[in-house]
């Protein structure tokens, strides 16, 4: 299971890494009014954690309730914990430009929302 589990966040963590990526190189082909930037890359993110969140029930976890209530609320709370801890990096260490925005809340999403599975595994047991 883990090594399942590990080549799951690996894919999905180099699939955001990549997002960010081309999302910022090409910023002004997709966005148009400020603030755009930080929603597109949260649909995108919440659709990422969403699939990547299914996958992970179907293929490797044991099914329970209590995990699809995780699956439901968790890339929520994790959207907002993301969002505190980019505006916490920013406001330390960055001028806060939309490329930087997109940087820093996809890499800080994407690591929270593989830690609160590994979390979830470890509450558990599985790990």
């Amino acid at each position: 299971m883990r090594r399942k589990l590990f080549w799951f966040s690996l894919i999905y963590l180099v699939i955001i890494l990549c997002f960010a990526i081309f999302f910022a190189a090409n910023l002004t082909r997709f966005v148009h009014a400020k603030g755009d930037e930080f929603f597109y890359s949260l649909y995108f993110l919440l659709g990422a954690t969403y699939t990547f969140y299914i996958i992970l029930y179907f293929t490797l976890l044991s099914k329970s309730w209590l995990f699809v209530i995780l699956v439901v609320f968790s890339p929520l709370l994790i959207a907002a914990a993301a969002f505190f801890i980019g505006f916490v990096i920013m406001a330390l260490f960055f001028r806060g430009t939309p490329a930087e925005i997109i940087y820093i809340y996809s890499i800080s999403y994407g690591y929270l929302s593989i830690g609160a599975v590994v979390y979830w595994l470890y509450l558990k047991g599985d790990l």
